[in-house]
């Protein structure tokens, strides 16, 4: 391969991207870009990705945990993987990735031969996204066990999701620098405090009832803030009473991509607790070890976790969860949940009743599906838009996640059908 086409592939935070996308469509639950400083501002820790996936029978899970590290170009050596190894062994992963591009391939197949009989795996990006279906990476990735097939997900849906992944990092790198230097603003200062306890619970926090519990302690204060900046910037530094100026620019935040930025990006970090919290409760629903009984839960976590118990494939739930916010952009059609079921292996019903879960334990997160037969209409005009309104739906999700929205392809009934409703 010459050495224009290696320029073609993603590198450096475009690779990380991509790193999180081929994961997330593989079935693992993603928290990107964890820093650990524990000790004011020396960095313990700093981690591209850490990826997770629920396996096991109800009952007996077991979280699959692996270490996620992108590096492009010629500079990095074997340093690099002893530095991966290392933090595979600190966090007890399971397995570490080594996601690599812009280098000789055989590089990567030496570090994959070397280092694979301590779990830690190296991948080659050899070309640009859209050449993604002919990458040898997929079947390695199997072949070692880290996903269940070879089959790589459409090059559509690979894009748009290294596309999403840029977009989210891109709001997280404004609000970290942001709260770096607070000012007197309130809503930042209390981000500054919160970004740290959340990074330091999903890296060092495995018992996963002490971490949903770290987590559902500072869910509300996490909420709280994309309000707060909101009210800041309608009323100035310092402001916080409620008004309407501060509740339309929440609304705003939520319809535009580019709108109120740091109240987007404070939005998008309080649904990422959200999920973690999901993630947590399903580990610990599911029967993955820990110090914590379910019953000394609170109890909409308990209720909750009832719930999930007597649902055969929880483990899916963190999963279907994460993608409703990450590529649906908060919203699933009937068709959208059809789509996202295949890809989870469930019916559309059973991912429906996971993710009414969520919507059990949050008031932003929505689930309604009435019966189709209930829907028809002698209007067919009517009909279809009955049958196309949401049957879930995330509020507050900030306007960046709709960018990279998925659609499933437009399908074409037959005069008088409406098995199939379009995507709008």
């Amino acid at each position: 391969m010459s050495v224009s086409q290696y320029a073609e592939a993603p590198r450096d935070k475009q690779l990380e991207d991509l790193a999180v996308a081929i994961m997330s469509l593989s079935g693992y639950y993603l928290s990107p870009r964890l820093v650990q400083r524990p000790y004011g501002d020396d960095e313990v820790l700093e981690l591209d990705a850490l990826a997770v996936r629920l396996t096991g029978r109800p009952g007996r899970v077991t979280p699959h945990r692996v270490v996620v590290e992108a590096k492009s170009g010629t500079s990095w050596g074997y340093s690099q993987v002893f530095k991966l190894l290392g933090q595979k062994a600190y966090l007890g992963a399971a397995h570490a990735t080594f996601v690599v591009s812009a280098c000789d391939a055989s590089r990567v197949d030496r570090v994959d031969g070397r280092f694979g009989h301590l779990e830690l795996h190296a991948v080659h990006v050899p070309g640009p996204v859209g050449t993604a279906s002919a990458w040898p990476l997929w079947r390695r990735l199997a072949d070692r066990g880290l996903v269940a097939s070879a089959v790589p997900p459409p090059p559509g849906a690979l894009a748009g999701a290294a596309r999403a992944a840029g977009w989210r990092r891109a709001a997280e790198d404004a609000l970290r620098r942001a709260v770096r230097n607070p000012g007197h603003s309130t809503a930042l200062a209390n981000a500054a405090h919160l970004i740290k306890a959340t990074d330091d619970v999903g890296l060092m926090v495995a018992d996963p009832g002490a971490r949903l519990l770290a987590l559902w302690a500072m869910r509300d204060r996490w909420q709280r803030l994309g309000q707060e900046a909101a009210e800041e910037q309608a009323q100035g530094i310092g402001g916080s009473a409620r008004t309407p100026e501060g509740a339309s620019i929440v609304a705003e935040a939520g319809r535009s991509p580019t709108a109120h930025p740091l109240v987007q990006a404070l939005l998008l970090a309080g649904l990422r607790v959200q999920l973690d919290i999901l993630l947590a409760l399903t580990e610990i629903a599911a029967g993955a070890p820990s110090r914590h009984s379910i019953e000394t839960l609170p109890t909409p976590l308990l209720r909750a976790a009832r719930a999930l118990r007597r649902l055969p494939t929880a483990g899916t739930l963190p999963w279907l969860a994460q993608q409703t916010v990450w590529h649906w952009g908060g919203t699933l059609r009937r068709s959208d949940l059809a789509q996202l079921a295949i890809e989870a292996e469930v019916s559309a019903d059973a991912a429906f009743a996971l993710l009414h879960v969520a919507d059990r334990l949050y008031r932003n997160w929505k689930t309604d599906m009435p019966a189709e037969e209930t829907l028809r209409r002698r209007s067919k005009h009517r009909e279809q838009a009955l049958l196309a309104q949401p049957v879930v739906q995330v509020d507050a999700a900030p306007g960046l996640l709709r960018t990279t929205r998925r659609r499933v392809p437009r399908v074409v009934t037959p005069p008088g059908s409406v098995d199939a409703v379009p995507d709008r």
